[in-house]
């Protein structure tokens, strides 16, 4: 086809200029809507997911095979210095952090409640998680090792339940390595406010070597977390981890929180559920519209093909305006909806009132994000364009059973 039926389709559509404007806008707001709405459930979840990831699990763990089962110090694994060092020049890992957890019953005074006790690198965990800034006012993050106490950083929630302040002593009681007694006794040298109400309750941040030493554990921990830069691909940081620690197992943030993983698919099957029904809309407007197109326009066919124009010569040329009506709109709803996003990446959304106090109690910032991938727009573009050039066989069919002469007179 030259570019003659290109010039002939193209004037086609503003034979009708309303109803051209019309159609591709439809097919514009499709586009832009579709967009901004994929952007912002992606932006909004991949924030989640981070978030837990700093605090909790990482974006991929290294453990012993039996421990996702019985996490116990038994199904702990000994810390290779050389392994860890290997670990940090992985391509795409951001940190990687030894962690030794355990739960046990804390008190202090007359108050007790039971608590997870992570021994961690202090310099490290602040570097990710930005500790320092969090430590409530009066009190610090790790100051100077003394001798006498070993230090711990407390949940302000918990810090508050047992009626604790900078200064205080912490008791715990597990169970250590091989089920032996594990006792310990902490000087509280800060309270943490992590936001998210459930850990602030019940985590109680310890040195590693302290947390070794009071589980009976020197020289092990019961995990290895990988941090991975925003631009990696897990599966291969997983692999890669995999191979360096044959012997354990390297488990991604899904094996991990599989609650948040299935909270976040019905989340998007619901998103998914919108999209459809927006998409519904859209399918049955460029139908109309190609509808009226052929009813209005059954005299001009039948006299082009009377004088000879081939059936599926016609039929090509109006596949080619309904494929130009899709891409105008798609075109256009894609440039316009790419400086929106880049705008509110760089300014996002700042939530208020009760979504404020929300996200703000979940440890979550009260912020829309957005994610401006390739994929999501190409994949919302690739659905409304999808949808016009199904649309546009329509014609094909009509042009092959056109009786001429009924056509001529109409």
């Amino acid at each position: 086809m030259n570019a003659l039926w290109w010039t002939l389709a193209w004037r086609n559509l503003w034979r009708n200029k309303r109803r051209t404007v019309i159609t591709a806008g439809s097919a514009f707001f499709a586009v832009f809507f579709a967009v901004v709405m994929q952007s912002v459930t992606y932006g909004v979840f991949g924030k989640m997911i981070e978030d837990m990831a700093r605090l909790s699990t990482g974006h991929v763990q290294v453990q012993d095979s039996l421990y996702l089962a019985e996490p116990t110090p038994d199904h702990s694994l000994e810390l290779d210095a050389a392994r860890l060092a290997e670990a940090q020049k992985i391509d795409g890992a951001m940190a990687v952090m030894p962690r030794l957890e355990a739960i046990v019953l804390a008190s202090s005074g007359d108050r007790s409640t039971p608590v997870q006790v992570i021994g961690i690198e202090p310099a490290a965990e602040d570097s990710v998680n930005r500790f320092t800034e969090r430590i409530r006012s009066g009190g610090q993050y790790f100051g100077e090792p003394r001798a006498d106490l070993p230090e711990a950083v407390v949940g302000a929630a918990l810090g508050d339940q047992l009626g604790l302040s900078p200064g205080d002593t912490l008791f715990t009681i597990g169970q250590g390595y091989h089920g032996v007694p594990a006792y310990g006794r902490f000087r509280v040298a800060g309270l943490l406010e992590l936001g998210n109400p459930e850990l602030s309750k019940r985590l109680v941040y310890v040195q590693l070597a302290d947390a070794q030493h009071a589980f009976r554990m020197e020289g092990r921990v019961t995990g290895v977390v990988c941090m991975a830069d925003p631009a990696a691909d897990l599966e291969d940081v997983q692999a890669e981890l995999a191979a360096l620690f044959p012997d354990q197992a390297a488990r991604l943030w899904s094996d991990l929180m599989p609650d948040l993983e299935q909270t976040l698919e019905g989340k998007l099957a619901g998103n998914y559920i919108i999209l459809f029904i927006l998409y519904l809309i859209i399918g049955f407007g460029l139908f109309s519209t190609v509808l009226m197109m052929m009813s209005e326009r059954q005299k001009e066919f039948g006299i082009l093909i009377s004088v000879g124009t081939g059936r599926r010569t016609l039929a090509a040329m109006v596949y080619l305006e309904v494929a130009l009506l899709g891409l105008l709109g798609v075109g256009l709803g894609s440039l316009a909806v790419w400086p929106f996003l880049e705008y509110f990446d760089a300014n996002p959304v700042q939530l208020r009132g009760d979504l404020r106090e929300l996200h703000e109690q979940y440890g979550l910032e009260p912020i829309l994000p957005v994610m401006i991938e390739p994929f999501i727009f190409f994949n919302q573009a690739a659905v409304v364009l999808g949808m016009a050039l199904t649309v546009g066989l329509y014609p094909l069919r009509v042009l092959k059973r056109l009786d001429i002469l009924k056509a001529s007179r109409s």
